[in-house]
């Protein structure tokens, strides 16, 4: 997605998406050089939802499984990444740190749910930072 022709692209990648098909429900969230975004909501059971947000944690848009919701913690985590991207004050390395602390960082690996590694996107700079925790 670039910012000239920002809708056209987008447009192409929602495309796409509302063809193929999901055996599971996914969040994806895309964001080109400028900054701009896009959201989609993915599921088996229904078409895409495509919101211009910058964030996805393991909910869609709204909550349809409390117990879920509540274990993972997604509503806390969404809006602290959202606080995270509006503040000006944060750097990279600051927005990395963050995602190692709750409630960003989880280690539920026995209920089926925890953090990996962190991703971090640059999109100006065209350029992504991944980060393992125990390598941090």
């Amino acid at each position: 997605m670039r910012w000239i022709g920002q809708r056209i692209e987008q447009e192409d990648a929602r495309a796409a998406l509302v063809r193929l098909p999901y055996s599971l429900s996914h969040n994806l969230t895309m964001v080109d050089a400028s900054g701009a975004t896009l959201t989609a909501y993915l599921s088996p059971d229904r078409e895409p939802i495509f919101r211009e947000f910058p964030a996805a944690t393991n909910h869609q848009g709204i909550v349809e499984w409390p117990e879920q919701a509540r274990a993972t913690r997604t509503i806390e985590r969404e809006q602290a990444i959202v606080r995270l991207l509006e503040d000006p004050s944060v750097d990279i390395q600051g927005f990395v740190d963050s995602f190692l602390r709750t409630p960003l960082f989880s280690t539920s690996y026995a209920h089926g749910f925890g953090t990996l590694y962190i991703a971090a996107y640059e999109p100006r700079e065209r350029r992504a930072r991944f980060v393992w925790p125990a390598m941090a």
